[in-house]
């Protein structure tokens, strides 16, 4: 398991078509060079969207031959003693690993072991996992750093709110719909400015946590959104969230001939062409 890693800006130049391209031939992408990818993979599945600049950052990423097994988001998760533990060792090896490699050692004016203490008599109150990690986030959320963040461990499922979001100036608005999604069936439109996400107003500076909050941290089984058409109307759309279970146990070595890499790859090359950019002439 790799626990924890420092990235700079992803790179372009191996990207999943190498992959798809060697998988038709039949052979099989150097060690090094398939582990690499597939840490860039994993953190952009993760963090699809989020708009954090990322010219250099220091992430926590669960990197494992298995994924973690969590409950769906709209069943209450209670935490077993071995996931407490699990996500107690985790929070070790975020501490120290933020003590290492910190660019700030004096964190801010942040006592950080103070805070890590703290969030360990958090953990040890909490009765769910999701809640558990969610105190590890934000122990490193208060270093107030957009570059470190928590990147919680695989779920075994896909979760998607039918809709995707922009700031365009200092306006927040919706740039994509999924077709057949609810959001859809609600009457969300591209174009429509985004007033509120459960009550909170999205601005430059907090999109990217509501997005990390509800996408990747605790994803909720739907989100009630405040819309204003461009004719000026507004209304509020209850947009409940699709939820697909996938495989509770994955193999993302691909030692055993299993696919789910292949799945992992394939589901990153989907995402990137519904999210392409689209451009329409008028005149």
């Amino acid at each position: 398991m790799n626990e924890k890693g420092t990235c700079a800006q992803s790179s372009n130049q191996v990207g999943p078509e190498s992959f798809r391209t060697r998988k038709q031939k039949g052979a099989t992408p150097p060690k090094g060079e398939k582990q690499n990818q597939l840490l860039q993979l994993l953190r952009s599945l993760s963090l699809r969207r989020n708009r954090t600049p990322a010219n250099s950052c220091i992430y926590v990423l669960a990197l494992m031959t298995v994924a973690v097994i969590t409950a769906a988001p709209s069943r209450a998760q209670q935490v077993s003693g071995l996931d407490r533990d699990r996500a107690l060792d985790m929070l070790d090896k975020v501490a120290r690993e933020v003590q290492k490699h910190y660019y700030d050692q004096n964190f801010h004016g942040l006592d950080w072991n103070a805070k890590v203490l703290e969030s360990k008599k958090k953990i040890r109150a909490e009765n769910s996992f999701n809640m558990a990690l969610a105190h590890i986030a934000a122990a490193l959320d208060s270093l107030n750093d957009s570059h470190t963040f928590l990147l919680p461990p695989p779920r075994p499922y896909r979760h998607d709110y039918g809709f995707r979001t922009e700031i365009v100036g200092d306006r927040c608005y919706i740039d994509r719909v999924r077709p057949g999604s609810d959001a859809e069936a609600k009457g969300v439109k591209r174009g429509d400015e985004v007033l509120a996400i459960n009550g909170f107003k999205p601005t430059r500076d907090n999109l990217w946590k509501m997005d990390y909050t509800y996408r990747v941290l605790r994803p909720q089984p739907g989100l009630r959104v405040g819309l204003r058409n461009p004719d000026g109307q507004e209304r509020q759309a209850d947009v409940a969230a699709k939820v697909k279970e996938t495989k509770r146990m994955a193999d993302l070595t691909s030692s055993s001939g299993a696919n789910d890499l292949w799945d992992v790859i394939r589901e990153e090359e989907n995402e990137e062409h519904l999210m392409r950019a689209r451009t329409v002439e008028m005149g």
